[in-house]
């Protein structure tokens, strides 16, 4: 089919439309585009929202509940699958085959990114030898695009992706796989993820003057990569998926569950670990919310009481609150919660040795104190809070103030397909 408009879609997390208008090269890109903030989406973390955006559903539909959750059969709790395939749902890219088969996806980051049907995936994936040790690498599709990537670009770093480390090396290497992946496959359209922000807003929080500098060099990346893109004739959009708001404190539910003997504990080393399958009730935090699994119905009014009185704790789902927002699904717990989120930040350079030198360890280096995290995601924002942006070349005029997180698929297949996008599901 001809008439397609090849279009990168950029997701810069955690953007604003307040952040925006402090990086000098987006503010000025934008002028002449639309720019609208998306509705949220329940929970607002990685995962869900991108799921959401690619599969035009809520989680109730596309399964994908949190960024983890309790595998019931396994009774483990399991955080950053990679398969595909539990994205329940037609993709994205599916959708834009039905309108033209000679339409081409290349996928750089964004989650889910292993077995899926896109033609060129770039994701991380480590290594773990039998010795113990994580080694920073890439799954990608084909296959000798790995190879390739690391040998253009240095070893993927891993370790400034995620974690107390995480900068801005990480997103101007996946930066340098878009530019690279676009040369040699000229896709209809590019997912890339950019996810420097992330950390420094989670670190530090929105207001930290610590903020500007991240500004700075995520709008000097983008500048850098949007300038490549348009040269080559390539329409691009940049979205987020959630904004970061400050926070000061944790919510510690599972310790208010083991205090009433509803979650059970192992001890392995010294250590106590959670015994999810042993336990009556425990509660899986992810961020701002948390999945509360109760084994036994009959325990869940009082679980569903004790959690309300928690200091910090907005709202308590039931079966009916979870169809109202979207999150009726089997993989979700009996009860939802909104709970501010404990993070870890790390200091390294010491068991770092260790493990260079041949010694055995711990990495025990994952304080448990909430207040270290100074900006959070997770619920939905309220009235007169920042909401994910989405800014779309031209006049856009589809484009209402707020676009529904399920309308960002069809915003996206309208710019490659403007005229033949198919309806929503």
């Amino acid at each position: 089919m001809s008439g397609a408009r090849r279009t990168a879609v950029l997701n810069v997390v955690g953007l604003t439309a307040g952040l925006l208008d402090q990086m000098p090269f987006l503010q000025r890109w934008a002028r002449a585009a639309t720019r609208a903030s998306i509705g949220g989406v329940l929970p607002a973390v990685t995962c869900s929202v991108q799921s959401t955006y690619l599969t035009g559903r809520l989680p109730s539909a596309h399964g994908v509940v949190g960024n983890g959750w309790y595998f019931r059969d396994e009774c483990e709790v399991r955080f950053w699958r990679q398969s595909n395939q539990l994205v329940q749902g037609r993709k994205l890219w599916d959708r834009a085959r039905e309108i033209d088969p000679d339409f081409t996806c290349a996928n750089l980051f964004w989650w889910f990114n292993m077995y899926s049907s896109v033609d060129a995936s770039v994701t991380p994936r480590p290594m773990y030898p039998a010795d113990g040790r994580k080694i920073p690498d890439v799954y990608t599709w084909p296959t000798s695009l790995r190879d390739h990537l690391q040998h253009r670009f240095g070893r993927f770093p891993l370790f400034e992706f995620w974690g107390p480390r995480a900068g801005i090396r990480s997103s101007q290497w996946i930066a340098n796989a878009a530019t690279e992946v676009e040369r040699m496959f000229q896709p209809t359209l590019s997912l890339v993820y950019l996810p420097h922000l992330d950390y420094g807003l989670q670190r530090s929080g929105p207001d930290h003057a610590s903020i500007a500098g991240e500004l700075r060099q995520i709008d000097g990346l983008c500048e850098s990569l949007i300038s490549f893109l348009e040269g080559r004739g390539v329409r691009v959009i940049v979205l987020s998926e959630y904004a970061i708001r400050a926070v000061a404190r944790a919510v510690s539910l599972n310790r208010v569950l083991r205090q009433q003997q509803l979650l059970a504990v192992r001890e392995e080393l010294g250590r106590e670990l959670l015994d999810a399958g042993a336990s009556r009730a425990f509660a899986v935090a992810d961020h701002q919310i948390a999945h509360v699994y109760v084994r036994d119905e009959a325990d869940v009014p009082h679980v569903h009481d004790l959690l309300r009185e928690v200091e910090g704790v907005q709202m308590v789902l039931d079966e009916d609150g979870k169809r109202q927002h979207g999150l009726d699904h089997p993989r979700s717990g009996e009860l939802f919660l909104n709970p501010d989120l404990r993070m870890p930040a790390a200091r390294a350079a010491f068991r770092l040795a260790q493990k260079k030198l041949g010694f055995r360890y711990l990495m025990d280096l994952v304080p448990i104190r909430g207040d270290l995290v100074r900006g959070s995601h997770g619920r939905i924002p309220g009235l007169g809070e920042e909401r994910p942006v989405l800014v779309v070349p031209g006049d856009a005029q589809l484009l209402d103030v707020e676009v529904a997180p399920t309308a960002v698929q069809r915003v996206i297949l309208n710019s490659v397909y403007p005229n033949h996008a198919p309806p929503p599901e």
